[in-house]
């Protein structure tokens, strides 16, 4: 496959390993749910609250700068209309802003501290 003029046949063969090194990852990643977290990422909390989350910021490698630039794109005027930012798995920054529908906890589960959100907004509105 790494030589200089590979053949028809050994690129099949190099692409037929690949089609089943991922089928092996995923069989594995669905049946064995400690395997699955070793493996998979998990989003993070960037900014909660209006706060900024030095730690996750620092864990992320990005700086206020980003986040800020982030909530600029989203027409944000001011942290305190920010309910969250998110790190997703793809890289991808979520902004979510601030309003009166009680946040749902299921749509935070697969975040990490994700009671950082949900706690903290029970905590406000009682």
């Amino acid at each position: 496959m790494l030589s200089d003029t590979p053949s028809l046949l050994q690129g099949l063969f190099a692409v037929a390993v690949l089609f089943v090194l991922q089928g092996v990852i995923s069989f594995i990643r669905r049946k064995f749910k400690l395997l699955k977290s070793l493996i998979d990422n998990r989003a993070i909390i960037l900014m909660a609250n209006g706060e900024y989350s030095s730690e996750k910021l620092k864990e992320s490698n990005l700086s206020t700068r980003d986040v800020q630039q982030v909530l600029r794109k989203n027409g944000i005027k001011s942290k305190t209309e920010v309910f969250a930012v998110i790190m997703e798995t793809t890289g991808d920054m979520s902004v979510i802003k601030n309003n009166a529908v009680k946040p749902d906890c299921v749509l935070f589960d697969d975040i990490r501290d994700s009671e950082l959100l949900v706690g903290s907004s029970k905590n406000s509105k009682s």
